[in-house]
C-alpha cells in the first residue's frame, strides 16, 4: 500500500487543472497546447488528425460551467491505465483526474508529472475509439468500490443545490399528492438535520394524534407523516459533507453558518414557482404553511419568508 497523494502534488495538480480551465475559457489555443506533452501532439498525421480533433474537443468542452468536483486517482499499475485494450498511451500517466461541472458533465484528463510541471498525456489513436475514451466511463469505480489513494475535491454551489432540491421535490410531491388526496394538508416542511445528512419531506394533516394544544403545531417528530420521504441521496451526501466542512466551499464559515446556507437553499426550493404550483394540487387547509426550521434553534423561526 502506498501513501496518499501528498499535499504539494495535489496542489500542483489543482493549479494545473485550473490553469487549463482558464486557457479553455479564454480560447487560448497556443497556451493550451503547451499543457500537453509536445511529442503527443506531434503524433497527429493526415490519417488520425480527425481522431485527435475529436478527442481534444471532448476533453476541452463544457468548462463554461462552474467546477463541482475533482477526483484525483494515482495510476500505479499498467492495468489501471485508461483505454486498456483500446489504444496505447506512449507516456504513461501518473494520475487520472476526473473533473465534474455543475451540469454533471464528467471529463477525464490523464496527467504525467515532468520536471517542468504537469502535462496532459494523449493516447496514440488508431481511429477506432468511442466517446467513453474521453469520458472515462469504464474507469469509474463499481458501486461500493473504494479507489485506493484517490483524492476527491468537492464543491458546494447553493444555486445548483437549490435547483436539484427543486427537481427532487418535483418528482416526489405528485406521488404524495395522490397518497394524501383524502386528507387536508396543514403544513409541508423540509425537516433537515445536516449533521446526520438527513432532509425529510414532512406533512401535517388534519388527522393527527398528538397534543397540539401542549406542544404546538410544529412538533414535527410527532406528525403522522413527519418522515414521509427524503430528498435524493446524492443531495443528502452533499449537504452533509458541506456542513462538515469536507468540501472546498465556505471552509471559513462555522458549522452553524454552513447549516444556515443549507436551510436557506431548502426554503428557496420550497418557495420555487414549480413547487408552489404542485403544492396547490393538494387539498390545503385554511392554516396551511410551508416551512424550513433549524431543528436545534427552533426559536429562530421559519426560513421560508426570510429570503
Amino acid at each position: 500500500m502506498t501513501d496518499r497523494i501528498d499535499p504539494e502534488t495535489q496542489e500542483m495538480i489543482l493549479q494545473f487543472v485550473q490553469k487549463r480551465i482558464d486557457l479553455i475559457r479564454a480560447g487560448d489555443r497556443a497556451g493550451l497546447d503547451q499543457t500537453y506533452v509536445e511529442l503527443d501532439l506531434k503524433r497527429r498525421n493526415p490519417y488520425n488528425s480527425h481522431d485527435y480533433d475529436w478527442y481534444l474537443n471532448l476533453i476541452e468542452e463544457g468548462f463554461g460551467e462552474k467546477t463541482q468536483r475533482i477526483d484525483i486517482q494515482p495510476c500505479k499499475h499498467p492495468d489501471s491505465l485508461p483505454f486498456s485494450g483500446l489504444v496505447t498511451v506512449p507516456w504513461a500517466p501518473d494520475y487520472k483526474v476526473f473533473i465534474y461541472t455543475v451540469t454533471d458533465r464528467r471529463t477525464l484528463w490523464m496527467i504525467r508529472m515532468f520536471d517542468d510541471g504537469p502535462k496532459v498525456v494523449l493516447p496514440a489513436f488508431g481511429g477506432k475509439t468511442a466517446d467513453q475514451v474521453a469520458t472515462g466511463v469504464w474507469q469509474l469505480p463499481l458501486p461500493g468500490e473504494q479507489i485506493e489513494d484517490a483524492t476527491t475535491i468537492l464543491e458546494f454551489h447553493p444555486e445548483k443545490f437549490t435547483a436539484d432540491v427543486v427537481e427532487s421535490l418535483r418528482l416526489s410531491l405528485p406521488v404524495w399528492q395522490r397518497l394524501l388526496q383524502f386528507e387536508k394538508i396543514r403544513a409541508l416542511v423540509l425537516d433537515c438535520f445536516p449533521w446526520y445528512g438527513q432532509c425529510w419531506i414532512a406533512f401535517l394533516t388534519n388527522h393527527e394524534d398528538f397534543p397540539e394544544e401542549e406542544t404546538g403545531k410544529w412538533d414535527i417528530g410527532d406528525w403522522r407523516w413527519g418522515e414521509a420521504t427524503e430528498i435524493s441521496l446524492n443531495l443528502l451526501e452533499l449537504l452533509r459533507k458541506y456542513y462538515e466542512g469536507k468540501t472546498v466551499t465556505d471552509t471559513d464559515l462555522t458549522l452553524q453558518e454552513r447549516a444556515d446556507v443549507i436551510y436557506r437553499c431548502l426554503a428557496k426550493a420550497l418557495q420555487h414557482p414549480q413547487i408552489t404550483e404542485i403544492i396547490q394540487r393538494f387539498d390545503l387547509a385554511d392554516d396551511f404553511e410551508i416551512a424550513v426550521f433549524d431543528p436545534d434553534h427552533f426559536d429562530r423561526g421559519n426560513f421560508c419568508g426570510q429570503q
